[in-house]
C-alpha cells in the first residue's frame, strides 16, 4: 500500500480567500457591469470569482498568467505581444494598467469579442506589487461601432460625384496606402508609398492664390496634422482655387481627418478634393443681394446660420459663444411710436452694439427686436460672460427718437458649446432657453444656459421613465435638445426607441429594481454618438414606480 500526504495549505487559503470575497465582488460587479477577480502577482496566479467563470470559462485558479491564457488560445494571435507588455507592466508597478483586446473562451466557442481589462494594485510588498483587482467589459458593441465608422470613412470620399480625388495615408509610418483619381476614373500609383510631403507639394504647386498657399502651408503641414485631435475634420474645408492640367482654375475644397485604426491604434489621414466651382460661384453671386437685413444692417437670419455652422465645424470646444438679446417691451414701443419709431430704434441700437462688441462676430437680426451675437476665436480669453453683460448693459439706455425719448432694456442668454460635437441648432435652443428664463425672472438681464440648467461640465441628461413600460415621463431641457424633441408628456416615447433607436428594451437594463436602488455603468448611446455614464435610480413618483436616468459625460457619484 501505498500513501501520499499533499501540503495543500496554500491552495486552501486562496480558496477560503474567494468565499470571503465573492460576494463583495457579486455586488460590485452588479452594479457596475464589470466581471472581477484576483490576481496573484508575484505567483502569476488568477483567482476568478464564480460570476467571472461564467463569462470566461477556466478553472476558478489560473496558474502562470499570461502565458497559459495565451497557449490555451483565450487572446486572438493579434494582440499576444501587447498581452505580454501589460502584464509585464503590471508586475512593474503601474497602479492601474488597462487594456481592449479581443479574446474567446469555451464558453463562446470559437467567436472572439471585444473585452476592455483594467488592473488595480491593491496590495504592495516592500514597494513591489503582490496583489490586484481585476475587471472586464465586453466593449464589442462600442468596439464594433468604431470600426464600422473607419470603414465608412474609407469609402465616404466615393459617395461624391464631384470628387476630383481621394487619398489614404498611414500617418504612423507615413505612407500613402491608396490614391484615387475620380477625374480620370482611375487609380494613382506614381505615389504609393510616399510620405505625406510628396502629397503636401503636390497639392501646394496647384494653388493658383499666393495667400490662399501661404494659409495652406501654415494649416496643413505634417506637424501640424499630427497635432490634429483623431477622429475629427481639420477646420471643415479648405476651399482654394486650384490649377488644373488644362489650365483652367475653379474653386475646390480640401477635407482631411485623422482616424485611429480601432484594430491596430495607428493613426491614418483621409483626405479628398472636391469640386465646388459651381457652388462657389453662385454663392460669390448672391451674396451681395441677399444675406443683409435692411434695417439693422447685420446679416439676415438665414445667413447667419449658415456662416456659423461652418465656423463651429471649424472651431476648438469652448472657442465661441451665441448670444441673443431682446428688447424689453418692444410691443409697446410700436404701439406708441409707430413702426416707423421702432425700425429707427432697432437702427440706433444695431449702430450701438457695433461699436461695442470686443470680439470677432458673426450678428444678425432674427426677428423683429431680437439680435443674434455669435461670437468666436476665444481661445484664452477671459471674463466673457462678464463682458458680454456690459454689452448689454451699454444697450440698455435711453434713445431718442423724433424728440421723443424711448427708455429701454435689454434681456440675454448666452451659450457656449460645453460639450464636443454640439450643433449650430443645440447652441441656438440653449441660448433661447436662457433668453426666455431671463425674461420670466423679470428681463433686464442676461442668463447664462449653463448657470441656468446647472451645467458642469459636459452634456448631463436626466430622464424619468416608467418602470413598467419604459415610456418616458419627464426630460430636462438639455436631453430634449440634444435629441432635438419638444415635450415628452404623454408622447408615449420609450426610453430605448430614444437612445439606441431599439424596438426593445436594452439587455443591459435592470429592468426589475428595489425601491431607491441605484445602478451604474457606462456605454455606448447611439443617438449621440457617445460613449456615456448611465446611471439608474429607482424611485416612487405620484404613486408609481420610476426610473430615474441620468446620462454624464463625467462620472459622478452623487
Amino acid at each position: 500500500m501505498l500513501g501520499m500526504i499533499m501540503d495543500i495549505t496554500e491552495r486552501r487559503e486562496l480558496e477560503e480567500r474567494l468565499i470571503r470575497t465573492e460576494e463583495l465582488f457579486r455586488t460590485a460587479s452588479q452594479n457596475t457591469r464589470l466581471n472581477m477577480w484576483e490576481f496573484d502577482i508575484r505567483n502569476k496566479r488568477i483567482v476568478q470569482t464564480k460570476e467571472s467563470q461564467v463569462v470566461h470559462g477556466e478553472d476558478m485558479i489560473i496558474e502562470n498568467v499570461p502565458e497559459s491564457l495565451i497557449e490555451g488560445g483565450y487572446f486572438h494571435p493579434d494582440y499576444i505581444d501587447a498581452v505580454r507588455s501589460f502584464y509585464e507592466k503590471l508586475g512593474n508597478g503601474n497602479s492601474v494598467t488597462t487594456i481592449t483586446a479581443k479574446v474567446k473562451s469555451q464558453k463562446k466557442g470559437e467567436q472572439y469579442w471585444w473585452e476592455k481589462t483594467t488592473y488595480t494594485i491593491v496590495r504592495e510588498d516592500e514597494g513591489k506589487p503582490v496583489w490586484a483587482i481585476g475587471m472586464s467589459e465586453d466593449v464589442t458593441t462600442q468596439k464594433e461601432a468604431e470600426i464600422r465608422v473607419f470603414e465608412e470613412e474609407r469609402m465616404r470620399e466615393m459617395l461624391s460625384e464631384d470628387m476630383i480625388c481621394g487619398f489614404r495615408m498611414n500617418l504612423s509610418k507615413n505612407y500613402l496606402g491608396k490614391m484615387w483619381n475620380y477625374a480620370e476614373k482611375r487609380e494613382e500609383t506614381e505615389l504609393l508609398g510616399k510620405g505625406y510631403e510628396e502629397i503636401y507639394n503636390r497639392i501646394l504647386d496647384t494653388i493658383a492664390n499666393e495667400d490662399n498657399k501661404k494659409r495652406f502651408c501654415s494649416q496643413y503641414s505634417l506637424d501640424k496634422l499630427q497635432e490634429m485631435e483623431p477622429n475629427k475634420e481639420k477646420g471643415g474645408d479648405f476651399e482654394f482655387r486650384q490649377k488644373q492640367k488644362n489650365g483652367v482654375i475653379m474653386w475646390v475644397a480640401l477635407n482631411v481627418r485623422v482616424i485611429i485604426s480601432p484594430e491596430t491604434r495607428e493613426y491614418f489621414l483621409f483626405g479628398y478634393l472636391k469640386n465646388i466651382n459651381s457652388t462657389k460661384q453662385r454663392e460669390l453671386s448672391l451674396k451681395p443681394k441677399a444675406e443683409i437685413d435692411e434695417v439693422s444692417g447685420f446679416y439676415n437670419f438665414a445667413t447667419a446660420k449658415l456662416l456659423i455652422e461652418d465656423i463651429i465645424e471649424s472651431s476648438e470646444k469652448e472657442s465661441c459663444v451665441l448670444v441673443l438679446m431682446d428688447v424689453d417691451n418692444f410691443k409697446e414701443i410700436n404701439q406708441n411710436g409707430g413702426f416707423f419709431a421702432g425700425d429707427t430704434l432697432l437702427r440706433a441700437i444695431s449702430n450701438e452694439l457695433s461699436k461695442s462688441i470686443p470680439f470677432s462676430s458673426i450678428k444678425a437680426r432674427v426677428n423683429g427686436d431680437m439680435f443674434l451675437l455669435f461670437c468666436y476665436g476665444l481661445k484664452g480669453q477671459t471674463d466673457i460672460r462678464e463682458k458680454m453683460e456690459k454689452v448689454r448693459e451699454h444697450i440698455s439706455r435711453a434713445y431718442s427718437i423724433d424728440g421723443e425719448i424711448f427708455e429701454i432694456t435689454v434681456s440675454a442668454g448666452m451659450s457656449m458649446s460645453f460639450t464636443e460635437g454640439m450643433t449650430y441648432e443645440q447652441i441656438y435652443q440653449c441660448a433661447s432657453h436662457a433668453l426666455n428664463m431671463a425674461k420670466r425672472e423679470g428681463k433686464n438681464r442676461l442668463l447664462m444656459y449653463r448657470d441656468v440648467e446647472k451645467v458642469e461640465t459636459g452634456m448631463d441628461i436626466e430622464l424619468v421613465v416608467d418602470s413598467e413600460s419604459c415610456e418616458i415621463i419627464d426630460m430636462n431641457t438639455t436631453g430634449q435638445i440634444a435629441f432635438g424633441i419638444k415635450g415628452v408628456t404623454n408622447s408615449g416615447m420609450k426610453c430605448h426607441e430614444l437612445l439606441y433607436n431599439n424596438a426593445k428594451p436594452c439587455s443591459f437594463c435592470y429592468k426589475k429594481m428595489a425601491l431607491n436602488e441605484k445602478q451604474a455603468w457606462r456605454c455606448f448611446v447611439a443617438r449621440l454618438n457617445k460613449s456615456m455614464y448611465v446611471q439608474v435610480l429607482c424611485q416612487m413618483r405620484d404613486g408609481k414606480k420610476v426610473k430615474q436616468i441620468s446620462l454624464k459625460e463625467k462620472y459622478s457619484q452623487k
